[in-house]
This record gives structure tokens, C-alpha cells and sequence, in this order.
């Protein structure tokens, strides 16, 4: 635990491949930039399997994020609470990720405004999200349980159980700027208080 910026639990960096991230129980806390397992910059078949992850900051909370290159990870079976006091804060934050899977992860979000289970920014292509529990919970707006935003493509969102609830505007599943997405079998329930309040978005 850390009182300033960028807090990480485990940081994997820079050419990154073949590891197994699996079994352990981590919590960050700062001021903002607070990370459980983040892997960057290049990594090829690492698994990410039964950790447990806790965030807990101001704005900028991320339990797993996976950025620029990271290709054909196994992100399973995690238990991931991702809580700040106010803005940004994701259970799994994908960034330029290709050909990963994330799978049967039970996901708890809480915040003010742009909360997420899984986000998907910024060309991720060919990943599967599937079987996942996400719970959303914020007084604010724009919160999703899933969302995929900013030049994505070919990615696959299944069997996901969401609930999401806002105060303000939220939405199951959030589709913009992503083209060739399939979206199938998922169970949302939007319990919001406010209005601008979907099961899915697109």
C-alpha cells in the first residue's frame, strides 16, 4: 500500500511471456494509478488464474490491466474488487490486447462516475469475455459493466452475468467506436436509480 501515485501489486514489464500469475492475494491503495497485476509493453501466453485483487484509491483503480501487445493471455478465475473515492476505476482494463481470453472472473466495481467491470480502450482485437459475474455499483454517470470503446474489433462478449447500479446513467453492455462484435447470451440487470439506463448500448 502506497500513499501517493502509481501503486502496483504485481507489475509485469516489458517483454513479458510465459509466466503464471496464479494464487495470490494482493491490495493496493493510494492517492491515485493503483494497479493489482499489471502487465505492459509485449507479453505473449502469460495466465493470470486465482488471485484475489483489491484496489482501493481516489480516482484510477484498476484490479488487472493488460496493455499494448500483450497477446494470447489467460485472465481466469479471479476475484477482482476494484473501489475508488471518485472517477476511472475498472476490474480489468484492456489496452491494445490481442487474442486474450477473460474468463469466469467475479468482478465488483464501486465509484462516482465511468466505473467498469471490463473495459476494453483503444484497439484490442480478438479477444473472448465470457462468464464473468460483474457487479457495478456508483453515484454517478457512465458506468458499464462491460464496455468497448475506441477502434475495437472482432471481439467476442458471452454468458456474462451483469448487474449494474448507478445513480446516474449506466448500461449493461456499452458498444461505440467497435465494429464486428459479437454479443451473445449475457444476463443484465440494470437496477439504476437515474436515468440513461440500459441492458445494452450500441
Amino acid at each position: 500500500q502506497g500513499t501517493t501515485t502509481q501503486n502496483i501489486g504485481i507489475d509485469l514489464d516489458t517483454t513479458v511471456n510465459n509466466n503464471i500469475i496464479s494464487s495470490n492475494t494482493m491490495s493496493t491503495q493510494g492517492s491515485t494509478d493503483n494497479y493489482g497485476i499489471y502487465l505492459a509493453s509485449t507479453g505473449d501466453r502469460n495466465t493470470i488464474v486465482n488471485n484475489t485483487v483489491n484496489t482501493n484509491g481516489t480516482p484510477s483503480n484498476y484490479g488487472i490491466y493488460l496493455t499494448t501487445s500483450i497477446t494470447n493471455t489467460q485472465v481466469r478465475n479471479n476475484t477482482v474488487h476494484a473501489k475508488g473515492l471518485t472517477t476511472d476505476n475498472a476490474g480489468i482494463r484492456m489496452v491494445l490486447a490481442t487474442n486474450n481470453n477473460v474468463s469466469n472472473n467475479d468482478i465488483d466495481t464501486n465509484g462516482t462516475n465511468s466505473n467498469y467491470g471490463i473495459q476494453l480502450f483503444n484497439t484490442n482485437q480478438n479477444n473472448f469475455v465470457r462468464n464473468n459475474v460483474i457487479n457495478v455499483r456508483a453515484t454517478g454517470t457512465d458506468n458499464d459493466g462491460i464496455v468497448l470503446s475506441t477502434t475495437n474489433s472482432n471481439n467476442t462478449i458471452g454468458n456474462n452475468n451483469i448487474v449494474v447500479r448507478a445513480s446516474g446513467s449506466g448500461r449493461g453492455v456499452r458498444i461505440y467506436n467497435s465494429d464486428n462484435t459479437t454479443v451473445s447470451n449475457n444476463t443484465v440487470r440494470n437496477l439504476g436509480s437515474g436515468s440513461d439506463n440500459y441492458g445494452m448500448s450500441i
